[in-house]
């Protein structure tokens, strides 16, 4: 809390008691704001399972021999004001809309579209290996692109389960 200079101290005792009474309805106010944008910031979003059927779950380092060896098609499933600040080196965006947990097959079917409006992962050869990632364990955008991939004939499909969070961390490269 700021502390109040003389100036202002010597006003409130002047206002009365309807100034104190403002002054308590102003501090109530800006309280209440602060205590409601403070609500659910503490919950946890669920977790990302362990693995996704017939989708391989790969490390940073199988990311960084595939970058090496231009062995991959790297797709950032992050909004796109995440991708604009920091990527894995390569990655085109095609961000997933929804950021939810997996609760239906509505979530998979918007991915696909999500997936088909990137025009860069519309031409990408179905056969060739792709990469899915984005934030870690608590981002289900990753899981819907994969997902979504799959949907769409793609057939070697890697998830980076981790995600940036895990890449920072290490200190890979980034772009």
């Amino acid at each position: 809390m700021v502390p109040m200079s003389a100036m202002q101290m010597n006003s409130l005792r002047r206002a009365g008691k309807a100034g104190r009474l403002l002054l308590a309805l102003a501090c109530f106010a800006i309280f209440s704001v602060a205590l409601i944008d403070t609500v659910g910031a503490g919950e946890e979003k669920a977790e990302v399972p362990g693995d996704l059927p017939g989708i391989e779950t790969i490390d940073g380092r199988s990311i960084l021999f595939f970058i090496e060896n231009d062995e991959a098609f790297l797709v950032d499933s992050r909004k796109a004001a995440d991708f604009n600040v920091a990527t894995i080196p390569t990655s085109v965006n095609c961000p997933i809309t929804s950021g939810r947990a997996l609760d239906d097959e509505a979530e998979v079917e918007g991915a696909v579209a999500d997936l088909f409006a990137c025009q860069t992962v519309f031409d990408a050869p179905r056969e060739g290996n792709v990469v899915v990632f984005c934030n870690g364990i608590h981002c289900w955008r990753s899981v819907k692109a994969a997902m979504a991939l799959e949907r769409m004939g793609f057939t070697k499909i890697f998830w980076y389960r981790l995600g940036m969070n895990d890449w920072k961390s290490k200190g890979y490269p980034m772009e």
